[in-house]
């Protein structure tokens, strides 16, 4: 087993000597599943390190501060909140509450609790990074096999031009994940993934007066165009000064489907109208960010028997696995995602020879 190397890395410190080394795994996407696994494997004494073409961690988890005005705007811009269905997830929800990670925000129709993070929601996956080596702002150009391991070539500033790795974890969207697989390599995994369908969303977030919008803090109104309303400026542990309100808004799969290419102005115009169309009232936007989402949730999934992909046509000590919430039709989004990690990581401690972390065919 190689000796775990632990610490954080935003990819502008590397040496000669980290490039060359070998990783167990090398991970790529720093959301939720690629995070879980990662974190787990290394708890396990592999050495693990991920690699995320964005500045920070967090995929769908992912939050965003905008300044357009006198005083800055923060919102979560993917998932708004999440809940556990299975007792595996609830119980790990709950041990990230202990820990002050989470906190819980409401319960909906069907009694179920809804968490957010402390502070935001990227505060999770910054939390699950911090024992991690990540690099950030790292694209990943071509992966070939290379002397008895994987080569990984990578585009970006920081001076790290390639990678060595063992094993390779996809952690990405469906369609990035099927551009990256090496040519000629993994054919079966590209003929099931070609069967993945992932729909776009459109997310605007707006500031309001805060005597306007009367309005549930979690809502999902009957509308073409708006899937969901969250108020966050309502979300616990949330700093907001003045007297406005934060809505986050999440557009329809279709109607973001049918113009996802439109014109910004259009869109956004498009979405204040839906609102006021539901809250009879004229909508102020006294500030506002619009986010496009060309991967948001999954409209086809991966008919597979289980939460993963793992191969090892190449050999069987250089595996390609493929993770994330396109797998899990039994759960959704951020429950998904973390099933489907932990699943792979469970049979790959199995087969290096660990003890199991966790039993998912336990679960309910």
């Amino acid at each position: 087993m190689t000796q775990r190397h632990n610490s954080q890395n935003n990819s502008n410190q590397e040496n000669n000597n980290q490039q060359n080394e070998i990783l167990d795994f090398a991970v790529i996407g720093a959301g939720i599943a690629g995070l879980t696994f990662a974190n787990t494997m290394n708890s396990l004494g592999f050495q693990i390190a991920v690699f995320e073409k964005s500045r920070g961690t967090g995929g769908r988890m992912s939050s965003k501060r905008v300044n357009n005005t006198d005083h800055p705007m923060a919102f979560d811009l993917g998932c708004t909140s999440f809940f556990g269905e299975s007792k595996s997830f609830k119980a790990q929800l709950d041990h990230w509450h202990q820990l002050g990670i989470l906190a819980p925000w409401l319960k909906d129709e069907q009694d179920r609790c809804h968490y957010v993070a402390t502070s935001r929601n990227s505060s999770l996956t910054r939390f699950l990074s911090k024992d991690l080596t990540c690099h950030f702002s790292t694209k990943i150009g071509s992966i070939r096999p290379y002397d008895g391991c994987w080569q990984i070539d990578c585009d970006n500033s920081s001076g790290i031009n390639c990678v060595y790795a063992r094993n390779i974890i996809f952690a990405t969207p469906a369609p990035q994940t099927l551009d990256l697989l090496p040519k000629g390599i993994g054919i079966k995994l590209k003929n099931q993934l070609a069967s993945v369908e992932l729909a776009p969303q459109w997310v605007l977030a707006i500031e309001v007066d805060d005597e306007y919008v009367d309005l549930d803090d979690l809502s999902f109104p009957s509308s073409e165009i708006i899937h969901s309303i969250s108020i966050e400026s309502n979300k616990p542990t949330r700093e907001h000064q003045g007297s406005t309100k934060i809505l986050q808004i999440q557009a329809t799969a279709q109607w973001s489907e049918n113009n996802i290419d439109a014109d910004k102005a259009f869109v956004e115009r498009s979405i204040l109208i839906a609102l006021e169309q539901i809250t009879g009232e004229s909508v102020i936007a006294l500030n506002s960010h619009l986010h496009r989402w060309l991967y948001s949730t999954v409209s086809r999934g991966l008919e597979s028997q289980s939460a993963y992909l793992w191969d090892t046509s190449l050999s069987k000590n250089n595996g390609l696995g493929l993770i994330g919430d396109y797998f899990d039709t039994q759960h959704f989004g951020i429950e998904a995602s973390w099933h489907s990690a932990v699943a792979l990581a469970d049979y790959l401690s199995n087969v290096k020879g660990n003890q199991p972390f966790m039993r998912t065919d336990q679960d309910d």
